[in-house]
């Protein structure tokens, strides 16, 4: 993890506030720097790119400064996060209102917060999860707090990915412990065109089924600018790229 996010997450206001300045200013000049990789794709231009979980956009906006007339899916379904935003090189958005997953179904997602006085609320909303444990267990572990927040309940409408027919040429997934699922709806579209995946804190099931795809694990070493084969996750990086085609990155990229 980035030693600047470790410690800001250390207190949950300081992260509410620091968060909250980064959207609001420095969202288009720097983000988590794994997503550097794409920075070394051979092909940079006329790409379909499908962003899970896309937030507040700032993968997405970041990524558009070294992509070129492509194409952006991304979907945000929570209402507070659902907004429009603009993509730089003359790439399209397409913002859609709808979570993914498995199966097309409606589900409940618990946004945490903290009632400070009178009726101010501040709310952590980019931990917004569909899984009420994995969400305290993280809270937990990031604030050292426990029954201290509480959460707001929203309804949200889940889809197959594989139901949008989408080309894809990379995914990113970051939907705080449903990536199983995700995965799980869009094996169509994976064998499709076997798309990079980038994928926040992938589980061993999930690594499982992506390796039976052929797909092999990388973590991206920002300082030395290379890709590095993995097998388990570690507390190097907590973004992890999934690649079948090595050839879709310039040579000098990878290491053993």
């Amino acid at each position: 993890m980035n030693f600047l996010e470790k410690n800001v997450r250390k207190h949950w206001l300081i992260y509410a506030i620091s968060r909250y300045l980064y959207q609001k200013f420095f969202s288009n000049f720097f983000f988590e720097p794994d997503v550097n990789v794409f920075k070394y794709l051979k092909k940079n231009k006329n790409l379909n790119i499908i962003d899970v979980g896309s937030s507040d956009g700032s993968f997405s906006k970041y990524l558009s400064k070294f992509i070129y007339n492509s194409n952006f899916y991304c979907f945000e379904p929570l209402n507070h996060l659902h907004k429009n935003y603009s993509l730089k090189n003359n790439n399209n958005l397409n913002l859609i209102k709808k979570g993914c997953g498995k199966k097309n179904k409606s589900l409940k997602i618990y946004t945490p917060y903290v009632k400070i006085f009178f009726k101010i609320k501040i709310y952590l909303k980019f931990y917004s999860s569909i899984d009420l444990k994995f969400l305290k267990k993280n809270l937990f572990k990031s604030f050292k707090k426990k029954n201290y927040f509480s959460f707001l309940v929203n309804m949200i409408k889940i889809k197959r990915i594989d139901d949008f027919k989408i080309k894809a040429d990379i995914i990113k997934i970051d939907t705080e412990n449903s990536e199983n699922e995700v995965v799980q709806g869009c094996i169509k579209t994976i064998k499709k065109s076997y798309p990079i995946l980038y994928i926040e804190n992938p589980s061993m099931k999930l690594d499982k089924i992506l390796f039976n795809l052929k797909y092999k694990k990388y973590q991206f070493l920002k300082k030395r600018k290379k890709l590095k084969q993995v097998k388990f996750n570690n507390s190097y990086s907590y973004n992890y790229i999934f690649i079948r085609d090595g050839n879709i990155f310039k040579k000098f990229t990878f290491i053993n």
